[in-house]
């Protein structure tokens, strides 16, 4: 399943947080079902 930190979006700040440059601080295991502005892209 993926998830937040398999998003091109996402950069990690360690092994369980990131920042999203859409949606701000997310966990890094958030499925990636629950993004909350469903701008979800795998990375290439």
């Amino acid at each position: 399943m993926a998830t937040c930190e398999d998003c091109f979006l996402y950069t990690p700040l360690d092994d369980k947080e990131g920042t999203c440059t859409i949606n701000g601080p997310v966990p890094a295991s958030r499925e990636a079902e629950r993004c909350p502005s469903r701008t979800y892209r795998p990375k290439a």
